[in-house]
């Protein structure tokens, strides 16, 4: 038995007030945590301190007005620059958090990337909002 690539990719997805899956949130707090410490020199400790609270606040936030599935919608190069305050985003930034993307990505994720970065969305030289 065959799986429908549109039903897997409908399995996958998350509608308004669902909970995004704990392994979802688990690898994206732990990219964060990695941004941090490699594109933005942060000590461990700061970086786990950081997203400790962070994390934090958004559970306090998800218990009070309910899930936020739309803070995850910023990458973690984004989120990473706004916990440590260090903006605009610059070149030698945006070409570390290239090499952490090619870790993070399978094969088919890779002909992703490449497509974003024929777009230059993170060419070092693409300026950010």
């Amino acid at each position: 038995m065959s799986i429908d690539p549109a039903e897997a990719e409908r399995a996958h997805q998350v509608r308004l007030g669902d909970e995004l899956p704990q392994e979802f949130r688990k690898r994206y707090w732990n990219q964060v945590k990695q941004t941090l410490q490699r594109v933005f020199q942060t000590k461990e400790s700061l970086a786990n301190e950081l997203v400790g609270k962070t994390r934090e606040k958004l559970k306090r936030l998800e218990e009070e007005k309910g899930p936020q599935t739309f803070f995850y919608h910023a990458g973690p190069l984004e989120i990473a620059s706004d916990l440590t305050g260090r903006k605009p985003i610059g070149p030698p930034q945006k070409a570390l958090y290239q090499e952490l993307l090619e870790e993070w990505s399978s094969p088919e994720q890779l002909n992703d990337l490449e497509k974003v970065r024929r777009e230059g969305h993170l060419d070092v030289s693409h300026p950010e909002d």
